[in-house]
């Protein structure tokens, strides 16, 4: 029985909160050509940041976030807090040198009234 080869994310969703990452997700994974991991923030790489304790720790675990996509398909995820971590970036070169990272910004005044009226 052949192995599963392990996927990794070919590409990374940042930005500021209220700048659209969860609007590109959600459009990016109606594409039949990518795959978007089921849990989007999981904040993998921010481990410097206190504010993203929920992110997921392991490694193994994190992979198993790509493992049903098609071996045709490019692997992605989106976490906000990745554009704010000191380590984030580095952290994903080291995982997938050849990864792409779309960093989604928004005019900070209009992201502050977009903060205020939730």
């Amino acid at each position: 029985m052949p192995v599963k080869q392990i996927r990794k994310a070919d590409f990374f969703i940042a930005g500021m909160p209220r700048s659209g990452t969860t609007s590109l997700y959600t459009y990016l994974k109606q594409h039949p050509g990518i795959y978007l991991s089921l849990y989007k923030e999981p904040h993998f790489f921010s481990k410097d940041l206190t504010q993203s304790s929920y992110n997921i720790q392991d490694e193994e675990i994190y992979n198993t976030l790509f493992a049903h996509a098609g071996d045709q398909q490019v692997t992605g995820e989106g976490s906000v807090w990745y554009l704010s971590s000191k380590k984030a970036a580095l952290a994903i070169k080291e995982y997938n040198p050849q990864a792409r990272i779309i960093i989604m910004l928004r005019n900070p005044v209009d992201m502050i009234y977009s903060l205020h009226s939730l």
